[in-house]
């Protein structure tokens, strides 16, 4: 069996579907291949916030959107959003969410850092790590 590849599996998931690439993530999960599930039975109905706070990143002109989801990256305001916006059975993978904010949204002597580094592997290293330490390593366990 050939070695698990997150890349490869990427390449199979664009390139397998009619989607545009900025759709594939974002397209309802029927329109991905993936089976529909049955309103009645998705956990996705249990107890969703009235208004989400996430709702601001995509409304309002540039200034305004840049300025709130910056807000939302600083520690406090990204716990807020794990608090309010994810369901309980997700908190599994709340480490690894926080390990991916601190990746892509690091702490300088200035605040959060929001460039992007000139070396890729700066990013792409310390987050297959933290997918491999959190979120695989669960796999297989009964935390998940």
């Amino acid at each position: 069996m050939a070695p698990f590849s997150p890349a490869g599996d990427l390449f199979s998931l664009t390139t397998q579907t009619s989607l545009p690439i900025n759709q594939i993530f974002t397209a309802p999960p029927s329109r991905r291949g993936f089976p529909q599930i049955s309103p009645r039975t998705s956990r996705q109905l249990q107890e969703r916030p009235e208004f989400s706070m996430l709702r601001k990143w995509y409304t309002g002109n540039y200034e305004e959107i840049a300025t709130y989801k910056r807000g939302n990256m600083e520690a406090g305001g990204f716990e807020r959003i794990l608090m309010k916006e994810f369901p309980p059975w997700f908190d599994w993978v709340k480490p690894l969410r926080r390990n991916i904010r601190r990746i892509l949204f690091p702490h300088g002597a200035e605040g959060l850092i929001v460039g992007t580094p000139q070396d890729p592997k700066r990013l792409y290293d310390p987050t297959i790590k933290a997918y491999d330490d959190d979120a695989i390593a669960l796999i297989g366990t009964e935390e998940v």
